[in-house]
């Protein structure tokens, strides 16, 4: 079996490397419980430096290579034992991370039930002040005031409850990947849910905070010149094992080489890129394809969206880029109606156009249009 040298840095793994190479020596060809002892110094030390047991793994087959002796069956079986006792420091620390872990756990089943609740509570809330913005339209003053009401209450909320929630999702990521012990499959059926909320909920505190910055004119944007091909590819790349796992073909087509530079928010561009994405995978099924590609059309370049998924009625696309509103035939695969809404405005800004060509149950394509890019002369 092959052992791939982990990453860790170099003195360190060549200093842990030199002292287990001389105990390993050692230990082989006079058995030694003091040897043992240090074995297991040696595994606590790595755990101190946050090295885990792969690098051990590493040092441990290096070391092997390295004592002079051959190796027999006997000094492979001593080899095992003190690599054993080396991997006991890990199992002690992950047994106490495990028993710290188990209240975190629990902690986060509360704070998954409270912020489901407080999802409810902010959607409520976001209803009632379009109610109320509806009913005052007739004072351009007073609906003034009650938008950026709306908009300060949803930035200082959402900016109160953002930054909990990443860190709870951080912790429930750790725990999935099963950094602080092995799971139950319960508690891993649990915990996939409520990570998977937390995401859910992220992403509309997210849309939220963006939606009120729009409304405010908040949003600056740092523009500058970029190949629209780099944006592609980075939108591409974040949703690419979205696609893997619902076994949707994902493919960003090659751009021509002369395609003219754009002259745009990068960041800004991406988030619309992989929302438009993002929502083709989800509205396309398993073994269906999405592709991404630009051309350049006049003085424009037209970054386009296919996929084969179940297509958007005629009579509904028009309103789709309307806040909190979903296609009929979209609405039973979730998402909270906004991802367009801020797209269309985030084009808008960038003196760019959106719009979609589609026919139900024959996929659909998004395309939106950016200014190109002329250097100043």
């Amino acid at each position: 079996m092959q052992i791939t040298k982990p990453r860790v840095a170099e003195a360190l793994y060549n200093e842990l490397l030199s002292s287990y190479q001389e105990l390993l020596c050692a230990y082989q060809g006079q058995p030694d419980e003091s040897l043992r002892e240090r074995a297991t110094e040696i595994g606590r030390r790595m755990i101190a430096n946050d090295v885990g047991p792969d690098v051990l793994l590493a040092i441990h087959h290096e070391a092997l290579k390295r004592c002079p002796a051959p190796q027999d069956g006997e000094r492979l079986a001593r080899a095992g034992d003190l690599l054993f006792e080396a991997l006991v420091a890990f199992t002690s620390a992950y047994r106490e991370l495990a028993r710290e872990r188990k209240e975190d756990l629990m902690r986060l089943e509360r704070y998954a039930k409270a912020l489901e609740s407080f999802s409810h509570d902010m959607l409520r809330l976001n209803q009632e002040l379009q109610a109320q913005k509806a009913e005052l339209s007739q004072s351009k003053d007073e609906l003034q005031r009650l938008a950026d009401q709306k908009s300060d209450l949803l930035s200082t909320v959402s900016h109160e409850i953002r930054t909990p929630l990443t860190s709870l999702l951080g912790y429930g990521e750790f725990l999935e990947e099963g950094l602080y012990g092995e799971l139950d499959p319960q508690q891993i059926e649990v915990l996939r849910r409520m990570v998977q909320g937390g995401r859910d909920l992220l992403e509309l505190i997210n849309n939220l905070l963006d939606l009120s910055k729009l409304e405010a004119n908040r949003i600056d944007l740092h523009c500058e010149p970029i190949k629209i091909s780099i944006l592609i590819a980075n939108a591409v790349e974040k949703i690419q094992p979205l696609a893997q796992r619902k076994g949707v073909a994902l493919e960003a087509l090659r751009v021509p080489d002369d395609l003219p530079l754009v002259e745009v928010d990068a960041m800004r561009i991406i988030q619309v890129l992989v929302n438009l994405i993002g929502n083709a995978v989800k509205f396309t099924e398993a073994g269906g394809a999405v592709s991404v590609g630009a051309r350049q059309v006049g003085n424009e370049v037209q970054v386009f969206v296919k996929d084969t998924g179940i297509g958007i009625p005629l009579d509904q696309q028009k309103r789709l880029f309307e806040r909190f509103t979903q296609a009929e035939n979209i609405k039973r695969y979730g998402g909270t109606g906004l991802g367009l809404a801020i797209s269309r405005e985030l084009i808008a800004l960038h003196n760019g156009r959106i719009w979609l060509e589609s026919q139900p149950k024959e996929g659909a394509t998004f395309i939106f249009t950016l200014p190109v890019w002329h250097e100043p002369s």
